[in-house]
Protein backbone atom coordinates (compact mmCIF):
# COMPACT_ATOMS: atom_id res chain seq x y z
CA UNK A 1 0.00 0.00 0.00
CA UNK A 2 2.79 2.42 0.96
CA UNK A 3 4.35 1.29 -2.46
CA UNK A 4 1.09 2.33 -4.43
CA UNK A 5 1.30 6.04 -2.70
CA UNK A 6 4.93 6.47 -3.16
CA UNK A 7 4.41 5.08 -6.75
CA UNK A 8 1.38 8.01 -7.25
CA UNK A 9 3.23 11.19 -5.43
CA UNK A 10 6.43 10.79 -7.19
CA UNK A 11 4.34 10.34 -10.80
CA UNK A 12 2.58 13.43 -9.45
CA UNK A 13 5.81 15.31 -8.83
CA UNK A 14 7.10 14.46 -12.04
CA UNK A 15 3.90 15.73 -14.07
CA UNK A 16 4.30 18.91 -11.82
CA UNK A 17 8.20 19.40 -12.84
CA UNK A 18 7.35 18.65 -16.33
CA UNK A 19 4.37 21.15 -16.78
CA UNK A 20 6.85 24.03 -14.91
CA UNK A 21 9.61 23.45 -17.22
CA UNK A 22 7.18 23.70 -20.75
CA UNK A 23 5.83 27.10 -19.02
CA UNK A 24 9.02 28.68 -18.46
CA UNK A 25 10.00 27.43 -21.79
CA UNK A 26 7.05 29.22 -23.63
CA UNK A 27 7.56 32.47 -24.72
CA UNK A 28 4.21 34.96 -24.94
CA UNK A 29 3.44 35.65 -28.60
CA UNK A 30 3.88 39.40 -29.49
CA UNK A 31 1.77 40.93 -31.71
CA UNK A 32 3.55 44.01 -31.75
CA UNK A 33 1.72 46.09 -34.57
CA UNK A 34 4.20 48.73 -36.12
CA UNK A 35 2.33 52.29 -36.13
CA UNK A 36 2.80 53.34 -40.36
CA UNK A 37 4.72 56.16 -40.74
CA UNK A 38 2.49 59.25 -40.93
CA UNK A 39 2.70 60.69 -44.18
CA UNK A 40 3.42 64.95 -43.95
CA UNK A 41 1.94 66.44 -46.50
CA UNK A 42 4.03 69.78 -47.01
CA UNK A 43 2.25 72.45 -49.50
CA UNK A 44 4.50 74.22 -51.55
CA UNK A 45 3.58 77.89 -51.64
CA UNK A 46 1.84 78.90 -54.76
CA UNK A 47 3.92 80.46 -57.14
CA UNK A 48 3.96 83.61 -56.24
CA UNK A 49 2.65 86.54 -59.79
CA UNK A 50 4.72 89.11 -59.94
CA UNK A 51 2.61 92.20 -59.76
CA UNK A 52 1.64 93.81 -63.13
CA UNK A 53 4.30 92.25 -65.09
CA UNK A 54 3.42 94.24 -68.00
CA UNK A 55 4.43 92.49 -71.01
CA UNK A 56 6.34 95.12 -72.80
CA UNK A 57 4.71 95.44 -76.14
CA UNK A 58 6.71 96.58 -79.08
CA UNK A 59 5.10 99.39 -80.89
CA UNK A 60 3.43 98.64 -84.12
CA UNK A 61 4.77 100.96 -87.07
CA UNK A 62 2.39 103.43 -88.19
CA UNK A 63 1.57 101.99 -92.04
CA UNK A 64 2.63 104.60 -94.61
CA UNK A 65 -0.10 105.22 -96.62
CA UNK A 66 -0.06 103.36 -99.91
CA UNK A 67 1.21 106.29 -102.67
CA UNK A 68 -1.74 106.80 -105.56
CA UNK A 69 -1.07 107.40 -109.08
CA UNK A 70 -1.00 110.26 -109.97
CA UNK A 71 -4.67 111.31 -111.45
CA UNK A 72 -5.23 113.80 -114.64
CA UNK A 73 -6.92 116.30 -112.91
CA UNK A 74 -3.57 116.80 -110.51
CA UNK A 75 -1.14 117.32 -114.19
CA UNK A 76 -0.58 119.90 -116.39
CA UNK A 77 1.29 118.97 -119.32
CA UNK A 78 3.58 121.11 -121.62
CA UNK A 79 5.90 120.41 -124.70
CA UNK A 80 8.99 121.53 -125.49
CA UNK A 81 11.70 120.91 -128.34
CA UNK A 82 14.51 118.65 -127.24
CA UNK A 83 16.65 118.06 -130.86
CA UNK A 84 16.56 116.10 -133.51
CA UNK A 85 18.29 113.35 -135.63
CA UNK A 86 17.87 111.33 -138.46
CA UNK A 87 15.20 113.23 -139.86
CA UNK A 88 13.14 113.08 -136.63
CA UNK A 89 12.16 115.97 -134.47
CA UNK A 90 11.76 115.51 -130.61
CA UNK A 91 10.07 116.88 -127.86
CA UNK A 92 10.37 116.59 -124.16
CA UNK A 93 6.63 115.69 -122.93
CA UNK A 94 6.51 116.99 -119.34
CA UNK A 95 3.76 115.97 -116.71
CA UNK A 96 3.61 118.06 -113.92
CA UNK A 97 1.97 117.31 -110.39
CA UNK A 98 0.05 120.68 -109.79
CA UNK A 99 -2.07 119.00 -107.37
CA UNK A 100 -1.09 119.23 -103.62
CA UNK A 101 -0.58 115.47 -102.35
CA UNK A 102 2.56 113.40 -104.05
CA UNK A 103 1.68 110.84 -105.84
CA UNK A 104 3.27 108.03 -108.96
CA UNK A 105 3.48 107.84 -112.21
CA UNK A 106 4.97 104.71 -114.24
CA UNK A 107 4.89 103.48 -118.13
CA UNK A 108 4.02 105.32 -121.09
CA UNK A 109 1.60 108.34 -121.66
CA UNK A 110 -0.84 107.61 -124.67
CA UNK A 111 0.45 110.11 -127.03
CA UNK A 112 -2.15 111.32 -130.42
CA UNK A 113 -2.64 114.33 -132.81
CA UNK A 114 -5.92 115.44 -132.90
CA UNK A 115 -7.19 118.82 -135.26
CA UNK A 116 -9.39 121.54 -134.34
CA UNK A 117 -12.42 119.69 -133.44
CA UNK A 118 -10.84 116.56 -131.53
CA UNK A 119 -10.52 114.16 -134.50
CA UNK A 120 -7.32 111.84 -134.02
CA UNK A 121 -5.27 112.09 -137.11
CA UNK A 122 -3.30 109.37 -138.00
CA UNK A 123 -1.92 106.80 -136.00
CA UNK A 124 -1.41 107.22 -132.21
CA UNK A 125 2.33 107.67 -131.14
CA UNK A 126 3.99 103.59 -130.93
CA UNK A 127 6.02 102.99 -128.44
CA UNK A 128 9.83 103.46 -128.10
CA UNK A 129 11.55 100.87 -125.73
CA UNK A 130 14.80 102.54 -125.10
CA UNK A 131 13.71 104.00 -121.56
CA UNK A 132 12.33 101.08 -119.56
CA UNK A 133 9.39 102.09 -117.15
CA UNK A 134 9.67 103.31 -113.82
CA UNK A 135 8.08 104.26 -111.21
CA UNK A 136 8.45 107.64 -110.29
CA UNK A 137 6.85 109.47 -107.21
CA UNK A 138 5.78 113.06 -108.25
CA UNK A 139 5.42 115.64 -104.97
CA UNK A 140 3.74 118.91 -105.95
CA UNK A 141 5.69 121.06 -108.29
CA UNK A 142 7.39 117.56 -109.81
CA UNK A 143 7.54 116.46 -113.09
CA UNK A 144 8.19 113.45 -115.58
CA UNK A 145 8.93 113.58 -118.86
CA UNK A 146 8.67 111.45 -121.97
CA UNK A 147 10.49 112.17 -125.58
CA UNK A 148 8.21 112.37 -128.39
CA UNK A 149 9.46 111.27 -131.37
CA UNK A 150 8.02 113.46 -134.58
CA UNK A 151 9.01 112.17 -138.09
CA UNK A 152 9.99 115.06 -140.69
CA UNK A 153 7.06 115.23 -142.76
CA UNK A 154 9.14 116.61 -145.95
CA UNK A 155 10.84 112.75 -145.66
CA UNK A 156 7.64 110.77 -146.47
CA UNK A 157 5.45 110.71 -150.37
CA UNK A 158 2.18 112.56 -149.81
CA UNK A 159 -0.52 110.60 -148.48
CA UNK A 160 2.16 109.10 -145.74
CA UNK A 161 1.29 112.00 -143.01
CA UNK A 162 -1.58 113.12 -141.30
CA UNK A 163 -2.96 117.03 -141.92
CA UNK A 164 -1.60 119.45 -139.04
CA UNK A 165 -2.87 119.21 -135.98
CA UNK A 166 -4.48 121.63 -133.80
CA UNK A 167 -2.94 120.09 -130.61
CA UNK A 168 -1.43 116.79 -129.09
CA UNK A 169 -3.80 114.93 -126.70
CA UNK A 170 -2.06 112.99 -123.86
CA UNK A 171 -3.60 110.64 -121.68
CA UNK A 172 -1.59 109.71 -118.48
CA UNK A 173 -0.52 106.01 -117.72
CA UNK A 174 -3.76 104.02 -116.42
CA UNK A 175 -6.08 107.22 -116.97
CA UNK A 176 -9.09 107.50 -119.17
CA UNK A 177 -8.97 111.41 -118.84
CA UNK A 178 -6.28 113.34 -121.12
CA UNK A 179 -4.66 116.58 -121.54
CA UNK A 180 -4.26 118.35 -124.77
CA UNK A 181 -1.17 121.00 -125.48
CA UNK A 182 -1.63 123.20 -128.59
CA UNK A 183 1.00 122.21 -131.26
CA UNK A 184 0.99 121.94 -135.17
CA UNK A 185 2.72 118.64 -136.13
CA UNK A 186 1.83 115.66 -138.59
CA UNK A 187 2.00 112.38 -138.03
CA UNK A 188 3.88 109.93 -140.06
CA UNK A 189 5.37 106.77 -139.82
CA UNK A 190 7.56 106.25 -136.96
CA UNK A 191 5.86 108.93 -134.74
CA UNK A 192 6.66 107.35 -130.93
CA UNK A 193 6.83 108.36 -127.44
CA UNK A 194 9.12 106.78 -124.23
CA UNK A 195 8.33 105.93 -121.20
CA UNK A 196 8.28 108.18 -118.35
CA UNK A 197 11.07 109.00 -116.78
CA UNK A 198 12.29 111.36 -113.80
CA UNK A 199 14.58 113.68 -116.43
CA UNK A 200 14.23 115.02 -119.64
CA UNK A 201 15.89 112.45 -122.60
CA UNK A 202 18.12 113.80 -125.25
Amino acid sequence: MKKAVLVIALLVAIGTATFMAYANNRQPTSNTITPAPTATMSASPATSTSPAAAASATPTPTAQPAMTECQTSALAATLTTSGGAAGTIYYSLALKNVGAKTCTEAGYPGVSLVSASGATLGQPAMRNTSVAPQTITLSPGAAAYAQVGVPNAGNFDAGQCSAVSAAMRVYPPDQTQYLQVSTQLQACPGFSTTALSSSTQR
